[in-house]
């Protein structure tokens, strides 16, 4: 892994990928290799920088021996993805005792939260691209008013 992290009980891997286009399988497959041949890891991250991940969407929750790992895409322009994805990884390493993570049924009921999550995650920031937009947009007409309205009364500004 490109980056090691460590919090006196976890020790986690993270993979940076910069890439124009999707981060393509021969190194997906590294990636796992890496995290599936050293013990000392609980959990990883890959993120790719620019672009997707071949085969996975965004926010992708995958297990490879027992161990949570998380495939994010486009993390430059949502760095706070990796705080969340390491926090979602935390939680699951916490409660590995009473949530058995090993079961093929808990990691699919996992990945589809993740799934839902990230889905309304996208939900919410194009909603909120598209108030931003419309806003923007009132406000440029609002203006345009306020300076119909100081040619009106031959106001000079």
């Amino acid at each position: 892994g490109d980056f090691s992290i460590e919090d006196g009980v976890h020790h986690g891997m993270m993979e940076s990928k910069d890439y124009k286009s999707n981060v393509p399988k021969k190194e997906v497959e590294k990636f796992y290799k890496d995290i599936e041949g050293n013990d000392q890891y609980d959990y990883a991250i890959l993120a790719s920088l620019k672009s997707g991940v071949v085969n996975r969407q965004d926010f992708c929750l995958e297990f490879r021996l027992g161990k949570p790992i998380i495939l994010l895409h486009k993390v430059i322009s949502n760095p706070q993805n990796i705080v969340i994805a390491y926090n979602i990884c935390k939680l699951i390493l916490k409660n590995k005792d009473d949530f058995n993570i090993t079961k093929e049924e808990s990691q699919c009921r996992l990945k589809a939260l993740i799934k839902t999550i990230s889905a309304r995650t996208k939900k919410i920031n194009s909603t909120l691209k598209n108030f931003t937009v419309n806003m923007t947009s009132q406000l440029a007409e609002q203006w345009s008013q306020f300076e119909t309205m100081i040619q009106l009364l031959n106001i000079e500004h």
